[in-house]
């Protein structure tokens, strides 16, 4: 899944830059709701094995996932204006991650299958609350002027948009490897660390992402009081 999200965040950034952040949008959700269903059946699915078929929908799935978070962030930043950009952008963050928590509890009493059938009829029912969004002003600005959109090697081609795009990457390092691999992991922790009571790796993910909702809530109103990202950021 996280290498369909490397592949996927790549193009459909480009994507979302050549066409338009909605096409990115409904594509995203729509084809990581199916391959969430599909992942439900990989038990009846003819030619691969249940665990061959597991990772090709979770490839998919990480490849439509990859343009929802990214797409979502800039419809918003280019939607509302500077002065409560950072409430928007918080809210969106918080609430996207919460789905984490309850994905937990779910995951608590459906089986496996069942689960994956919520997640993806959960992600078409989204599908379908985003008809009425429009795209962006900004983005239609930048339709009329005649300058390169969704080239992703210009990021290569200046210096300092290189080193600014890699600073901005490099933040992101840090909390992934704390989600994927110190939350993921708890359980095989615990038991190295000698620790003999219940230890569930959706209970780890779960209290996690439940800081981050606080934490993504309250960045986006602390940036907006100080009018400053980067003192949140460090």
């Amino acid at each position: 899944q996280v290498l369909g999200l490397v592949i996927g965040g790549v193009l459909r950034g480009v994507l979302g830059d050549q066409r338009a952040r909605l096409s990115v949008l409904f594509g995203s959700i729509a084809l990581y709701s199916l391959a969430n269903i599909a992942n439900a059946f990989i038990a009846h699915l003819p030619g691969l094995s249940p665990f061959q078929w597991y990772m090709v929908w979770r490839f998919i799935a990480g490849f439509g996932l990859a343009g929802e978070l990214g797409a979502a962030i800039t419809l918003v930043g280019e939607t509302l204006p500077k002065e409560v950009r950072g409430y928007g952008t918080g809210i969106v963050a918080g609430v996207g991650v919460s789905g984490a928590v309850v994905a937990n509890l779910v995951g608590k009493h459906l089986a496996w299958n069942q689960a994956y059938l919520v997640g993806g009829l959960l992600g078409l029912g989204l599908l379908a609350l985003r008809i009425g969004v429009a795209e962006s002003g900004m983005f239609h600005q930048a339709q009329e002027q005649a300058v390169a959109r969704g080239d992703f090697f210009s990021l290569f081609t200046s210096r300092d948009r290189f080193l600014r795009a890699l600073r901005c990457t490099l933040i992101a390092v840090p909390l992934w490897f704390s989600v994927g691999i110190l939350m993921f992991y708890a359980p095989e922790f615990g038991r190295a660390l000698g620790y003999t009571g219940p230890i569930t790796a959706g209970d780890a993910i779960a209290w996690c992402y439940a800081g981050l909702v606080f934490g993504d809530v309250g960045s986006g109103f602390i940036s907006q009081w100080l009018a400053s990202r980067k003192k949140v950021l460090l």
